[in-house]
């Protein structure tokens, strides 16, 4: 019984941790996304003469990022990813093609 209550104690405190680490690294990801202000990415887009606007706002008290290029009268493309850099594969794919 205590040999079990001892691996239950150990097992608990690594969990305890795991989930501290996973939140300071999400915290430090996000900080970094939030310092990101597509200084390059502009800079590519202008040399095409394609503005690039970078935004944030709050949906339902959660923060949400788009990037917004192209004319007001064309048809709109949306696209939804989850990681930063896929974003930028993205953009890297649309500088190409046009």
């Amino acid at each position: 019984m205590k040999f079990l209550r001892k691996t239950l104690r150990i097992l608990g405190v690594f969990l305890l941790l795991l989930m501290v680490g996973c939140s300071v690294l999400k915290n430090i990801q996000d900080r970094k996304a939030e310092k990101n202000d597509f200084k390059e990415e502009k800079k590519e887009f202008a040399e095409k003469n394609i503005a690039l606007k970078s935004n944030t706002i709050f949906v339902e008290g959660k923060k949400l990022h788009y990037v917004q290029t192209g004319v007001d009268n064309a048809p709109t493309l949306l696209f939804i990813h989850g990681h930063q850099a896929t974003g930028k594969h993205l953009v890297n794919i649309y500088l190409t093609k046009n």
